[in-house]
């Protein structure tokens, strides 16, 4: 049997911080989901909430992640954040959720920017719980094109 392959991302990626965690590269991401993230990061939307947030475009890594985790933003990665997506999780729980893919795999890429931004802007408030809560009210917002002011001001409340 063929072994996983895995991956140390290099410092010159991620920046100064050392990376201790080892991902399992996935060498065939779901073609939809990656063709709907290739798409979103092309878009003019995240552009400009990209700018407004004084982030750079994400780099993303395609995994497979432990348990129940769709993606995962490296934290200190901002203002180039760096997102671990497993692209498979995210069509399935779009589909369990009855969710459209397009959707699903939005607001998943723009819940991880959320967390990038949270972090980089020093946001963050302090517990997982309500730092869950924001990434996922940006992430929905932003999904849904709502107004880029309105999806800001959302991280700041």
């Amino acid at each position: 049997m063929k072994r996983p392959v895995t991956y140390s991302l290099p410092e010159a990626i991620y920046g100064w911080r050392p990376i201790r965690r080892r991902f399992q590269i996935d060498c065939r991401p779901n073609r939809t989901v990656r063709a709907i993230v290739t798409e979103l990061l092309r878009s003019e939307y995240l552009k400009e909430l990209l700018d407004l947030a004084g982030q750079h475009k994400p780099k993303v890594v395609w995994s497979r992640l432990p348990g129940t985790t769709l993606a995962r933003y490296l934290s200190g990665s901002a203002p180039m954040a760096v997102f671990i997506i497993d692209s498979h999780k995210v069509a399935r729980t779009a589909r369990e959720c009855d969710a459209p893919i397009v959707w699903g795999t939005e607001s998943t890429v723009l819940h991880e920017l959320g967390h990038a931004i949270m972090d980089d802007l020093g946001l963050a408030p302090g517990d997982a719980e309500s730092e869950e809560e924001l990434a996922e009210t940006f992430g929905r917002a932003a999904a849904d094109r709502r107004d880029t002011g309105v999806v800001m001001d959302s991280l700041r409340r």
